[in-house]
């Protein structure tokens, strides 16, 4: 691999890697700074295409700007319409088609000042080419619309389809439909146009291999995180959102009031959370479920613990968290794993009783499924109640007909033999005998000095 095809790898990685992380702090920051960076990434690219910057490799051609810059553009278009919906991929669509008709004609005013102060603006900026990006304005937005439509369609009854194939297909349809219109656009009539195509359309699809784990990952990771779905729309859904663009203000107002009222509420909900984390009496603890290569629970690790579970148990949040439960209780009973995937799992909620050796402690435990592979368990020390129990349960034993000898009073067992009364109870209950004389059996055995010994 030469040392620039490495180089080209890296900035798509480092690029790609830059749209993805900051489209998954939207619902923190908002989408406003994923805005400004595809606006930004606009404009390097329509300059970077315009110097004509490409690599060799394989004998296909990868033109910097298309291959890392706007294949960036495409994954944040495509991530940005399949969690936030038409309208924000809207958005998102004119700021990049503004972008890009607002840079060549600010590249065309500088090079005339360059031109004016003296300068030879070739080795500046590099001149427009009028009909190359009007293609390329207007292939951008139908790009996008054709990303939406496509998405849609493979997710319709007919055409339903599983995420990974619905993801790659509808990012190289993409990629080709892209192809065939720019190239159609700006080559047709030229010498060249066919080849020009054909090396195009393998380019795209070499493009689509390389981005589709970054795209599919993305996906898989943002709708496994609560609150966070892909939702199911009309095959039309977004070509509808782009023709009423214009009418809709009072709606996206509404919308985004409707949007800070609920984040309020979070905020306020995530309060309280944290109060009641904080303050319950009875532990909690959040678990991350470790599957092994055939999918079965073999271990669980520590995700967060409240100050009641640290009483409790003894194990500090500082000591466990984000270790398995093996590192911080080597001789734990498989019972807890078993028990625990079991919930993470099929997402079915559990209470049980159940023994800790090295706790040394009874727990009744409610668990329940947060988030695939997770579960959050409540615990309640039980450890006197258990030892209550068992205590009356010893004392019951002694309920009920006693055979007991009228003369020697010893009392025959479960297994016919004899005892004394002291043995008896003894081994049927906890009680413990200390031995003595009543005021009776002293007159009897001591009748001359049963006064002294019975004078209080």
């Amino acid at each position: 691999m030469s040392s620039s095809l490495a180089l080209l790898m890296t900035e798509a990685v480092v690029i790609f890697l830059l749209v993805l992380g900051v489209h998954s702090l939207r619902l923190r920051y908002r989408l406003n700074p994923f805005y400004a960076l595809l606006g930004g990434i606009t404009a390097i690219m329509s300059w970077v295409t315009d110097t004509g910057i490409q690599v060799e490799a394989f004998g296909i051609s990868f033109l910097v700007g298309s291959t890392v810059f706007y294949t960036a553009l495409i994954l944040g278009v495509f991530v940005l319409y399949a969690f936030d919906g038409p309208r924000s991929a809207r958005i998102a669509i004119v700021t990049i088609a503004g972008v890009s008709i607002v840079a060549p004609v600010i590249v065309a005013v500088l090079r005339l000042q360059l031109d004016l102060l003296g300068y030879v603006p070739a080795e500046f900026f590099p001149s427009p080419d009028l009909r190359i990006n009007t293609a390329s304005v207007l292939t951008t937005i139908s790009d996008f619309i054709f990303l939406g439509i496509a998405w849609e369609f493979l997710d319709g009854n007919k055409h339903r389809v599983p995420i990974w194939a619905r993801a790659f297909l509808t990012l190289l349809g993409v990629m080709w439909f892209d192809s065939l219109l720019f190239n159609t656009g700006a080559f047709l009539g030229t010498p060249g146009y066919v080849d020009i195509l054909r090396g195009s359309l393998l380019n795209r699809l070499i493009l689509s291999v390389f981005t589709f784990p970054f795209l599919y990952g993305y996906l898989t990771w943002q709708n496994k995180k609560v609150g966070i779905v892909l939702e199911h729309r009309p095959v039309l859904a977004f070509l509808k959102e782009m023709a009423e663009g214009n009418g809709d203000l009072d709606i996206v107002k509404r919308e985004i009031a409707r949007r800070q009222q609920t984040e309020e509420a979070l905020r306020k909900l995530e309060v309280q959370y944290e109060t009641l984390f904080r303050e319950m009496m009875n532990g909690f603890a959040v678990h991350e479920v470790i599957l092994d290569a055939a999918g079965k629970a073999v271990d669980y690790r520590f995700l967060a613990v409240n100050p009641a579970f640290e009483q409790m148990t003894g194990l500090k949040a500082k000591d466990i968290i984000g270790k398995r439960s093996i590192e911080v209780l080597p001789k734990i009973e498989p019972f807890w794993v078993e028990a625990y995937g079991k919930v993470a799992l099929t997402g079915k909620a559990k209470s049980f009783e159940n023994y800790s050796a090295e706790l040394n402690k009874y727990f009744l435990v409610t668990a329940f499924q947060p988030a695939p592979n997770q579960l959050a368990s409540v615990f309640t020390d039980i450890t006197e109640r258990k030892e209550v129990e068992k205590a009356l349960n010893e004392v019951k034993m002694l309920s009920g007909l006693l055979p007991i000898c009228a003369s020697c009073k010893q009392i025959r067992n479960d297994t016919g033999y004899w005892q004394s009364v002291e043995s008896y109870i003894s081994s049927h209950s906890q009680a413990e005998f200390t031995h003595g004389l009543c005021p009776d059996c002293i007159k009897k055995l001591y009748p001359d000095i049963a006064d002294d010994l019975l004078k209080p």
